[in-house]
């Protein structure tokens, strides 16, 4: 497999999220918008950067060698508390095991550095390849809820897996 890393989000990696991200696949398989706004992923950035200083946001670039393949982060951090995980991969990188690599190397800052107690992630009913990766990362389902989503324009269900950091240390 091609050497894998994760970086902070910054202003360069506008250009490759702008593009995937204006994918209507990619679309359909997360809440990112579509149509995806032109700018749309600088402005992204820039309120990523923000929120990472203000602790609370932590978004990065997932890269494979030299290419941006996708982005995964952590959202609404409650310090010590909990977090979001959230992710996508760009359509040409799916089933490449990016979202998993990127997964796994989040808990450990999550749970040691950040020193949360639990991370959750709220998928797309549908979406069974972001269930495998948060199952194979050891989080467990939580619940099934309904929820407007002003992207479709109507209710969307969507499922909760988490895992605490006591379940994360027994893996």
């Amino acid at each position: 497999m091609t050497a894998l890393r994760l970086e902070l989000l910054a202003l360069p990696h506008a250009p490759a999220i702008q593009l995937m991200a204006s994918d209507p696949e990619v679309a359909a398989t997360t809440r990112v918008p579509h149509p995806y706004p032109a700018g749309a992923a600088k402005a992204f950035i820039e309120m990523s950067i923000q929120e990472a200083a203000a602790g609370r946001m932590y978004n990065n670039a997932i890269i494979a060698g030299d290419t941006l393949v996708g982005v995964a982060g952590l959202m609404q951090i409650k310090p010590g508390d909990k977090a979001e995980l959230g992710y996508w991969i760009g359509k040409p990188y799916w089933g490449k095991g990016y979202a998993t690599f990127a997964v796994q190397n989040l808990l450990p800052y999550a749970f040691m550095r950040l020193h949360l107690k639990k991370v959750y992630a709220h998928v797309l009913d549908y979406n069974f390849a972001s269930q495998k990766v948060l199952k194979k990362n050891g989080f467990l389902f939580t619940r099934q809820f309904i929820e407007y989503d002003a992207k479709w324009r109507k209710d969307i269900l969507l499922y909760e897996y988490e895992i605490t950091r006591e379940h994360w240390q027994q893996r």
